[in-house]
């Protein structure tokens, strides 16, 4: 099978955005006999394993338009099962914000206006049970979702089918997190355990027994040689990930503490508690380095930037985020847009944008540097618990307490305010 064999019939149109502040564009209209090169360009193909539909992952940052003005920004990944017909997919937006997913196929007749829809009108999934967290594996080909009946189930993004249930706590599942390989699973309960799963078989490898109360939050180091665990029981504890022994216990926070998360170098800890503050641990020594003060309510999310070690992003009950200069202990913005405590915060894969989950149902995305809020996702019909960003930025996904995954596209001028905010950086 070769590459003509795919595109037949097909019409690429390709736009370069060359300059974002005049918008100014070049259009390519690349007919039927040069699609195959069009493609190869923006894929890599590995030609032996082409019939097993290897096609390595990447990120195209040309614009490609296949008529009714549906855009496709960037390539997510492709589809990984040998019996798949379809075998290079990516993710677009219409101007109505319908999210469409994309694909060229083994058919050659393949039409692309049969494209699947994922409207964002309807939940991508529904549950039998209120969601407490939601995370993707790091390269974004599966999903994991923490259930408030104890269960965690899998699915596969590229279709949103179930892989399978992680089963064994006996209450809820407040966070669920993958390792940075992917390979393992980490989840915290309420049934005061945490417990460590092998992601591809679902077996369960230990069950850690030292919290005496509600185990919050669960975070894996960027290295994924440790993970950390926040508890009701006012500690935080670090476990080796191999072995499961405890390694460290953090103790002073005045109350519980509701969430923890590792730096992006793996060296600093950072907890939120209900005592209202944001305590930073250095985790090698696990003394306790800074205490960041100024939220009037407990403190349910955290987050360190991508972009450095030394911000960090805090939301509360208060219905504040918070953005710290962690060696200056020092807030730095204060973005206020929400009417019920907000429940969860996560930084834009670039880390210049930030998502937040609340009471009040909604979703905002808010642009860091000017503090704006760029957008507002609605959808849902109860508190949402969890929000995290697709590793390619394309969506953020979020997860509430009734029982929904909702999946929120990027506006389209927004991630085009992203990307020139990079290139005048760099």
């Amino acid at each position: 099978m070769i590459m003509s064999d795919l595109i037949d019939k097909w019409t690429v149109r390709a736009k370069t955005y060359e300059t974002f502040e005049e918008e100014e564009v070049i259009e390519v209209v690349v007919e039927e006999e040069d699609a195959k090169q069009t493609i190869e360009n923006q894929v890599t193909v590995d030609e032996p394993r082409m019939k097993e539909t290897d096609i390595q992952e990447t990120v195209v940052e040309t614009v490609v338009r296949y008529g009714k003005d549906i855009v496709v920004e960037d390539v997510l990944h492709p589809r990984a099962d040998p019996s798949d017909e379809i075998i290079y997919q990516t993710l677009g937006t219409s101007p109505n914000n319908s999210v469409f997913e994309w694909s060229l196929s083994q058919n050659k007749d393949a039409d692309p206006s049969r494209a699947q829809t994922m409207d964002e009108g309807k939940p991508t999934l529904t549950e039998d049970s209120g969601i407490h967290s939601c995370a993707y594996s790091l390269d974004g080909a599966f999903f994991a979702v923490g259930l408030d009946n104890g269960k965690v189930n899998l699915y596969k993004t590229s279709n949103w089918e179930g892989v399978r249930t992680l089963e064994g706590h006996t209450d809820a599942v407040k966070r669920v997190i993958y390792s940075p390989r992917g390979d393992r699973i980490v989840s915290a309960s309420q049934d005061t355990t945490v417990r460590l799963w092998d992601s591809r078989t679902g077996s369960l490898l230990c069950t850690l027994t030292d919290h005496v109360d509600y185990v919050t939050c669960v975070a894996y180091s960027p290295q994924g040689n440790q993970f950390a665990s926040a508890s009701d029981d006012g500690t935080v504890r670090l476990w080796d990930a191999i072995t499961g022994d405890r390694l460290q216990t953090l103790s002073d926070h005045d109350g519980g503490v509701s969430y923890v998360a590792y730096s992006r170098n793996g060296r600093q800890i950072a907890s939120g508690s209900v005592d209202s503050t944001v305590r930073i641990w250095d985790v090698a020594s696990g003394v306790c380095n800074h205490v960041l003060s100024g939220h009037e309510g407990s403190v349910y999310g955290i987050a360190f930037s991508p972009q450095g070690d030394q911000v960090v992003v805090s939301v509360s009950e208060d219905r504040k985020v918070r953005l710290w200069n962690v060696a200056e202990e020092t807030c730095i913005s204060t973005f206020d847009g929400h009417t019920g405590g907000i429940l969860c915060a996560a930084f834009s894969p670039k880390g210049d944008q930030i998502a937040c989950g609340s009471i009040d149902a909604t979703v905002k995305l808010w642009d860091i540097e000017s503090g704006t809020c760029l957008d507002t996702f609605t959808g849902h019909n109860g508190p949402v618990m969890s929000v995290v960003f697709s590793p390619k930025e394309m969506r953020i996904a979020s997860g509430s307490y009734d029982t929904t995954v909702r999946l929120h596209s990027i506006p389209l001028a927004n991630r085009r305010r992203s990307r020139k905010k990079n290139q005048i950086d760099a």
